[in-house]
């Protein structure tokens, strides 16, 4: 978890801010726990060679965060658990995807501001060790839960099931439709809808699609692209669009989005642009493509969804949309600390704007 770093307050100051960081992450991973001593600012001072001023503010952020607490005569303690506010639980599929990270950095930032512990459980991309982790929430004896949704059948059984037991929590990037709990999904929708104006101001218009229907992410997405060129007054051809979920085994779906790319740009009506659900999806159409002996933009334009930070990389660098998934975090934990200050209220759901993000592959159309 060192990777996430300080993800809480910016403190404009390079140096008490490791200071900060180090006591912070002790105490949010619980390598000190709730109760236990700190040390003096004296003896701070002493094994970090700071200043006096500098170590009193990197403990000022500590307090006002409710994670530290002085104590007149004896020092600096971890605040004790009958004095702290709340623990959260978090609940993220895989660290390593992007997405995950910059969620997660928001809702810590979040959490921080607040004054509230959190515990980061990740699955590393193990459908049954995040069930299971899911499952174990209510033994953990925390005050509820943020779970990034995976768009997996097995997955939705175990949340009716916490729900069932009254555990609060709030669900990222999923909605179920019979089951009303708090939910923060990124506007796919209209992500979708502005991907087709945008290639259509390029020339574009005989726009494919490749994705994952099923879930309602990718669905909506294509939808949006749809819509927006249907009532631009022309006609979506549905033949375009692609679903490389076909089959219910999705493990090779790499194999899949290479194989459904090329034979979409094979056919001889073959479409000027391509918006594809994902941007790690799209890094595999990028091969395809080139495999092809085809070049992006000039022989077909990619738009890919997530603004992961490789696709400013690829060549050419990839047009997205950004979720703002670390503002998704945020609102995250805003519905969460309301569902626990009013259990019984309404269930609130919000839907974040997305960023259309301007880049090569978008290309024009060659008259």
């Amino acid at each position: 978890m060192a990777a996430m770093g300080n993800t809480g307050i910016n403190t404009g100051s390079t140096v008490y801010e490791p200071l900060l960081v180090r006591l912070r992450e002790q105490i949010q991973t619980g390598r000190v726990g709730p109760g236990e001593y700190l040390g003096s600012e004296y003896d701070m001072v002493r094994q970090t060679g700071l200043s006096r001023v500098s170590v009193r503010r990197a403990i000022g952020h500590l307090v006002k965060e409710g994670l530290v607490e002085r104590r007149a005569g004896k020092g600096l303690f971890v605040r004790s658990a009958d004095r702290a506010t709340r623990t959260i639980q978090i609940v993220v599929p895989d660290l390593t995807w992007d997405r995950c990270v910059k969620t997660v950095r928001g809702i810590k930032a979040a959490l921080n501001r607040h004054g509230i512990f959190c515990q980061i459980h990740d699955a590393h991309d193990n459908l049954d060790m995040d069930i299971d982790m899911i499952r174990r929430l209510p033994e953990r004896h925390s005050d509820g839960a943020i779970i990034i949704g995976l768009h997996e059948r097995k997955f939705t059984p175990v949340l009716y099931e916490l729900h069932a037991n009254n555990y609060p929590f709030v669900l990222i990037d999923q909605q179920l439709e019979d089951l009303d709990i708090p939910t923060v999904l990124a506007d796919n929708y209209g992500g979708g809808y502005h991907v087709g104006l945008e290639l259509m101001q390029r020339g574009h218009f005989r726009i494919g699609f490749i994705g994952m229907f099923r879930p309602h992410t990718g669905r909506a997405r294509m939808e949006g692209l749809r819509d927006a060129i249907n009532d631009a007054g022309f006609s979506f051809d549905r033949s375009l669009a692609i679903d490389i979920e076909g089959e219910e085994d999705v493990s090779d779906w790499r194999k899949r989005q290479y194989r459904y790319t090329q034979d979409l740009l094979k056919r001889k009506d073959r479409p000027t642009a391509v918006f594809i659900q994902s941007d790690a999806t799209a890094m595999v159409s990028y091969r395809a493509i080139k495999d092809l002996g085809m070049k992006i933009p000039d022989d077909v334009a990619i738009v890919g969804f997530d603004d992961d930070p490789a696709s400013q990389w690829l060549d050419p660098p990839l047009a997205t949309v950004s979720q703002q998934a670390e503002l998704i975090g945020k609102t995250a934990v805003d519905l969460l600390r309301r569902r626990l200050e009013n259990p019984e209220g309404p269930a609130e759901h919000k839907v974040i704007e997305t960023v259309w993000v301007p880049r090569e592959s978008a290309g024009k159309v060659n008259l």
